[in-house]
C-alpha cells in the first residue's frame, strides 16, 4: 500500500491510515496551526467539563454574574500568566462543587487559608460564606436555597 502524501511504501496499520506516519505528523501539525483559536475552544470546553462538570455557558454565566471580575478582591484582571482561576471544592460522595470565579493571588490565597488557616480579610470569609456560584446558579434556577456552594451536576439534574 502506498502512501497518499508521499507516495512512499507503508504497511496497513490499525488506524487503516491514508499516510505514513511522517506525512500524517506534518498533516497534523498544519492543521493545529492553521486552527489554533478552533482548538484552544474545544480544548476550553473539553477542560471544563472533565474538570468541573460545567459548560462554556455555564462558567460565562457564572462571570457575567459576579460582573466578569474577581469574586473577592473585584479585580477585573486574571493577574496571572494563564486565564482566570475557577474556584472548587472536591466533596467527597458529591464531587467537584464550583464556587466561583478568581483571580491568580486570590485564588493562592485562598487555598494556604483552606489548608493551613492563614489570616485573611473579611472579604474572603464573605466569598467562602455565600460563594456567588451558587448564588448565580440559585438565579438562574429560579430557587431560593440557602446552600453554601452549589454543584453544576445538581443544576443540570434538576
Amino acid at each position: 500500500m502506498k502512501c497518499r502524501k508521499c507516495g512512499s511504501v507503508k504497511h496497513r496499520n490499525k488506524q487503516g491510515r491514508l499516510w505514513c506516519s511522517p506525512c500524517n505528523t506534518i498533516t497534523c501539525k498544519n492543521w493545529r496551526k492553521d486552527h489554533s483559536e478552533e482548538l484552544h475552544v474545544i480544548n476550553r470546553r473539553a477542560h471544563l467539563k472533565a474538570r468541573y462538570g460545567m459548560t462554556t455557558e455555564e462558567f460565562m454565566y457564572i462571570f457575567d454574574f459576579q460582573g466578569r471580575r474577581c469574586a473577592i478582591c473585584k479585580s477585573l484582571e486574571p493577574r496571572g500568566k494563564h486565564t482566570w482561576s475557577i474556584d472548587h471544592e472536591d466533596i467527597a460522595g458529591v464531587g467537584v462543587v464550583v464556587r466561583g470565579i478568581l483571580c491568580a493571588p486570590c485564588n493562592i490565597v485562598l487555598g494556604y487559608y483552606e489548608l493551613y488557616g492563614i489570616p485573611v480579610g473579611v472579604e474572603f470569609k464573605n466569598y467562602l460564606a455565600n460563594p456567588p456560584a451558587g448564588q448565580a446558579m440559585r438565579k438562574k434556577e429560579g430557587r431560593k436555597s440557602t446552600l453554601d456552594g452549589w454543584s453544576l451536576q445538581e443544576c443540570a439534574m434538576q
